[in-house]
């Protein structure tokens, strides 16, 4: 049975947790900016599109070998994430804008204990094309997610409510970024994050990108058989940090198939067995944790490169919420 962490480990069901760790696998450096392959014509740096991606969510359990002993669990999830991807237009300048809008409800288990929850999240970035390396312009966010927290000595659980709202905005000329963080009043008592305002200067590596638009970036990248290596970085609100992340692919392991159920892709309903690239993000941080998997179609003409699979594990390795693509909506 895996261990419980003793820490404070907050689930936060934004898009990407600030816990992650390096895959230590061998992988090869290629293009983070090879193509834009949402786009019919792969070397436009910013195309008419405006597509919507929903997807299912689950949770698969890690229930360990003996069940006598306590263990976090949940049960009766029903969830939902869609993202749209569209041409658009932010202070005059042509852009993208890549938005996020998330569900989550179930109850969890730990010992006799169990706590029902209702979370969501939202996001929308405005971010630059290819050429421009997708450098950002303006995001925000909103997140109301339940965090469960174990105590040291295994013997009981309680569950803590956050909820926050993000803004950030990007001056590209002077390489700025401004963060607002507000906490909300329905965190639980003791858990109400302080409201900040943050200014990061020279934020900008060989690589920035907003967190809030890491589901979508990847599509853009070199992924090939050989594997996969790049590095960038993003500002986390919530550490007032800005993170080194790396994006992977492993070449021993590079590809697998998605099999996806009675899907609508554009219109026509069917079973699907895709092959996929098998990518990850993770973060060079102090805290050791687990990557989030991320499985894109190889195809680029018909399926685009998109998400068509995501797996992020739960606190105390409780188990995995997979998000499975469910239909795809082309204007």
């Amino acid at each position: 049975m895996k261990k419980f962490k003793s820490a404070l480990i907050l689930l936060l069901t934004g898009l990407i947790c600030t816990t992650s760790a390096c895959m230590g696998q061998s992988t090869v450096s290629y293009n983070m900016f090879e193509g834009s392959h949402w786009l019919t014509s792969p070397e436009a740096n910013i195309g008419s599109i405006d597509e919507t991606c929903v997807y299912s969510v689950v949770f698969e359990a890690n229930v360990p070998e003996d069940e006598n002993e306590n263990f976090l669990t949940a049960e009766n999830f029903v969830g939902s994430l869609t993202t749209r991807l569209a041409k658009s237009e932010y202070n005059g300048k042509e852009c993208y804008k890549f938005e996020t809008d998330f569900s989550l409800s179930g109850t969890y288990y730990y010992d006799d204990k169990e706590h029902s929850f209702t979370d969501k999240a939202s996001s929308e970035v405005y971010l630059l094309g290819l050429n421009d390396k997708f450098s950002p312009l303006y995001s925000k966010k909103y997140n109301l997610s339940t965090a469960p927290i174990v105590s040291s000595n295994l013997t009981e659980a309680k569950f803590a409510v956050m909820e926050y709202q993000t803004e950030t905005v990007y001056d590209l000329e002077n390489k700025k970024a401004t963060v607002k963080f507000e906490g909300l009043d329905k965190s639980s008592e003791g858990y109400k994050l302080p409201n900040s305002e943050r200014e990061y200067e020279n934020y900008a590596g060989s690589n920035f990108f907003d967190n809030e638009s890491l589901l979508f970036v990847p599509r853009a990248a070199g992924f090939s058989d050989q594997g996969f290596s790049g590095s960038f970085t993003t500002i986390d609100a919530m550490s007032e940090k800005i993170l080194k992340m790396y994006l992977s692919v492993s070449s021993t392991n590079p590809t697998s198939d998605v099999v996806l159920t009675g899907a609508n892709l554009n219109g026509i309903v069917g079973d699907y067995t895709l092959p996929t690239y098998n990518a990850q993000i993770s973060i060079n941080d102090t805290f050791s944790g687990s990557a989030i998997q991320l499985f894109y179609a190889v195809d680029t003409t018909t399926h685009h490169r998109r998400l068509l699979q995501y797996k992020k594990e739960l606190a105390y390795s409780a188990g995995y919420l997979v998000y499975t693509l469910t239909s795809v909506t082309v204007k």
